[in-house]
């Protein structure tokens, strides 16, 4: 990715405040476990429990909820990743194209 910057050098462009979280999240393509360590209705800061870098746009899910986002990373740094959301979507309905393999993978390792 071509951006370098970390989390204190896009603070300050932040147009929403960010809510701490701890929230089980997966971040596809790649089935990634993750947490989701704050949050706004804009972005996301993500932690991942195995360090890598990886694509530029993602589809994170928080995995209790089935709430899923098409996200573009904003910023690498170590083992967490900030995203700018694009759209949203649930999984328990129709989704789009991207949401597709996050959607199946959501609804295969649900506990009913």
């Amino acid at each position: 990715m071509s951006m370098l910057a970390g989390p204190d050098e896009t603070r300050d462009r932040r147009t929403q405040v960010r809510v701490p979280v701890r929230l089980d999240a997966r971040v596809f393509p790649g089935h990634r476990p993750c947490l989701v360590r704050d949050i706004s209705e804009n972005g996301a800061r993500i932690q991942f429990v195995d360090p890598g870098g990886g694509p530029d746009e993602v589809v994170l899910v928080l995995w209790d909820s089935g709430q899923a986002f098409e996200a573009q990373a904003v910023w690498w740094l170590n083992d967490e990743i900030g995203v700018r959301f694009i759209r949203a979507c649930e999984l328990n309905n129709a989704v789009p194209a991207p949401f597709v393999d996050a959607k199946l993978a959501w609804q295969d390792g649900r506990v009913d």
